[in-house]
């Protein structure tokens, strides 16, 4: 016998084949209400259900649309995004293909709004974002979009960011004070306050890789990293060890993301520079996106040669740090 969850569910998808909006609608405000009371294979089955109907060249678009925010429930429920959070990605991309997004105006219950959501919840998920990352041509048109479409419709503004996360997953990194080099992979990070903390506990101190510093306390950097924390001083904060810079000369905000750090011969270069005298503090975890687990780890230390050969490269206003 079947159960309500089922019912509704088979009741939606009968709906959206026969194009009966009342209904099609209805049925699926029941099974988003049903979803948390029922097993997670049970909403997992569903979601692969959804996955190949969401498509904007399928039906009618604004029913697939509500699709892809029940689609985005359900991940925020705990399924994974697997195939159905890659498809609202490739619909969002045809979609704003389709449009021009200088001029979407959004609105409450928009396609565009409704997508939007729909994409900010999928891109939490790391393997949606390895796989829109894996597409560059549909990476560059999003990233793109994406921007455009922010200043009309609100939910872009966080998308824009995701995508900017997906964009950015490795970098070179270059100490200033000892003039060591690294290559580093990351990914699910937010800010560059967030990486400065990873890196800082990746290469400070003997635990790290030897750099000059004050490591960060474990209970914050678990923090930092979206884990589960050991007991942690809720007055401790985080500081500032080094400023950031880009290959260019430029100070890089710790606000910004790790995608502002712009690429020298295909690779991110992150410069850290000394510390000024107006150090930055923050509380651990403010500056994270709360649903992403993030991480750090150095894959090399550079031969000497080959940093050399990098800092002829590089341009450093005086002041920024001990010359190399």
């Amino acid at each position: 016998m079947g159960t309500e969850f089922a019912d509704k569910s088979a009741e939606m998808f009968k709906a959206l084949a026969d194009g009966e909006t009342g209904t099609f609608r209805s049925s699926l405000r029941q099974v988003f209400q049903l979803s948390p009371q029922v097993p997670p294979a049970e909403r997992a089955a569903l979601s692969n259900e959804i996955a190949p109907l969401l498509s904007p060249q399928d039906g009618d678009l604004e029913l697939v649309a509500d699709l892809a925010v029940l689609a985005g429930a359900l991940v925020e429920g705990g399924v994974p995004a697997g195939t159905a959070g890659v498809q609202v990605m490739r619909m969002l991309h045809s979609w704003a293909g389709s449009i021009d997004t200088r001029r979407e105006a959004g609105g409450q219950h928009s396609v565009a709004r409704r997508l939007g959501l729909a994409a900010k919840t999928m891109l939490t998920d790391a393997e949606v974002r390895a796989a829109v990352r894996a597409d560059e041509h549909m990476l560059f048109d999003l990233e793109v979009a994406a921007g455009r479409l922010r200043w009309n419709v609100g939910e872009f503004h966080q998308v824009a960011r995701l995508l900017m996360m997906a964009d950015a997953v490795s970098a070179l990194v270059l100490d200033r004070r000892s003039g060591r080099g690294f290559r580093v992979a990351f990914d699910g990070v937010w800010s560059n306050f967030q990486l400065h903390t990873l890196l800082v506990d990746a290469l400070v101190g003997a635990e790290g890789r030897g750099l000059e510093g004050e490591r960060p306390c474990s209970g914050c950097v678990a923090i930092e990293s979206g884990r589960p924390q050991p007991t942690h001083d809720a007055t401790e904060e985080l500081h500032e060890v080094w400023s950031l810079w880009d290959y260019k000369g430029r100070r890089i905000d710790l606000t910004d993301s790790p995608a502002d750090f712009p690429l020298h011969a295909g690779e991110r270069v992150i410069v850290l520079g000394m510390k000024e005298s107006a150090l930055e503090s923050w509380t651990p975890g403010y500056h994270c996106h709360d649903r992403i687990r993030a991480h750090l780890t150095v894959r090399a230390e550079l031969p000497p040669e080959e940093t050399t050969g990098l800092w002829s490269r590089i341009a450093m206003p005086e002041g920024a740090g001990d010359s190399a």
